[in-house]
């Protein structure tokens, strides 16, 4: 099975990097948690975050910008 390192930068619709949310790929045919990735936040970049090894395939993003664990599809 392929994998693929995912970083991505998020942010708030004003623009303000997101630091210190919760966040998780979950495969398009399920919802959370079931195989729910956990993504990493960048040590010196505000607002990226990143996963090494994601199985290749499509996912949706789930995010709790609390910090907790109960986050909602971000869309």
């Amino acid at each position: 099975m392929a994998t693929s390192k995912f970083l991505r930068t998020f942010r708030t619709v004003q623009g303000t990097p997101i630091t210190a949310a919760a966040i998780w790929l979950v495969p398009q045919a399920n919802t959370y948690p079931t195989g729910a990735l956990a993504l990493t936040p960048h040590a010196t970049r505000d607002g990226q975050y990143y996963r090494d090894n994601v199985p290749d395939g499509e996912y949706k993003i789930y995010i709790d910008p609390a910090g907790g664990s109960s986050p909602t599809l971000y869309e």
